[in-house]
């Protein structure tokens, strides 16, 4: 899994190679991916959302919002977790969907 923040894009490619498979597009410079079971999540950092998508969907959900410039994150098979790049730093986080 890897986001283009360039396209707006989060896509996954097989660890064989062959070509990417866009899961989500139309975001806001998607950046710091992290998947967890059959989940993706990333962050919008310059939309300010947390961001999901279970495989095999087509509909990304919000997660959360007003977290401007999220950089990366983490999950634990309970927790979600982020960084943000604002005022100084922050970690935040939330139990998994």
């Amino acid at each position: 899994f890897y986001t283009n923040g360039s396209y707006g894009t989060v896509e996954k490619i097989a660890v064989a190679g062959g070509e990417p498979e866009i899961l989500a597009d139309g975001q806001a410079f998607p950046f710091g991916i992290v998947s967890e079971g059959d989940w993706v999540f990333w962050g919008n950092a310059e939309g300010g959302q947390v961001m999901a998508i279970q495989l095999g969907s087509d509909q990304p959900m919000v997660l959360a919002e007003g977290q401007t410039k999220v950089r990366g994150m983490d999950a634990n098979g309970q927790y979600l977790v982020w960084a943000r790049n604002h005022l100084g730093g922050s970690v935040w986080g939330m139990v998994l969907p």
